[in-house]
């Protein structure tokens, strides 16, 4: 299923027991003019409290002309998309070794000559990039944030909490079994050797 901000913003709504909308600009709803103004804050808080495959991107960064005034060589802008950068390394991989460095502002300081492989999140501009534990995330933090307006009731933004850090939960889980290299299976028939 590919999502739309209105599908997403009608999870938020059904985990608050509240009818659902058709059009997040109608501006005639109390509940579309709520989940429009949390749309978009709870997308990117959530984008960047967890490294989602969804917001993974990767590029070569070259560095920038004026070098920083003290302490490191050279200074790399994060990219106009980037919304949080991530694991510069040496080699580009996912689990590359660490190049030593720190961030100030949207710039990564370090003494590592270009080009520098990072990998960062990008912002989600388009829903339809969106899978479906990212979505239900985006979801639960809109709830919790439009509970008590829509409801009236603060125990919603509570159960969209607990709801939320579940979900983060499970994310952590399934991209700790995608991210496992598996072993090959060795057989006797493909390696001629004899086993005990």
């Amino acid at each position: 299923m590919a999502y739309s901000v209105v599908k997403i913003c009608n999870l938020a709504l059904q985990m608050l027991d509240t009818p659902g909308i058709l059009n997040i600009n109608d501006k005639t709803v109390k509940r579309a003019r709520a989940c429009k103004r949390a749309y978009e804050p709870a997308r990117d808080e959530v984008t960047v409290q967890y490294e989602w495959r969804a917001a993974r991107a990767r590029t070569t960064l070259a560095p920038e002309t004026a070098a920083p005034l003290f302490g490191w060589k050279y200074s790399y802008a994060w990219p106009s998309e980037c919304i949080r950068l991530l694991r510069p390394n040496y080699s580009g991989l996912w689990n590359g070794t660490p190049i030593p460095g720190e961030m100030e502002g949207r710039y990564f300081l370090t003494d590592a000559q270009a080009p520098l492989k990072v990998w960062y999140l990008k912002y989600m501009i388009d829903p339809s990039e969106i899978d479906p534990l990212f979505g239900r995330a985006i979801a639960a933090r809109i709830a919790a944030d439009i509970g008590r307006e829509v409801t009236g009731k603060d125990r919603y933004v509570q159960v969209a909490e607990a709801r939320f850090e579940k979900i983060l939960a499970e994310a952590q889980k399934t991209d700790a079994q995608h991210d496992g290299v598996e072993e090959p299976i060795e057989s006797e028939w493909l390696t001629g050797r004899e086993f005990d």
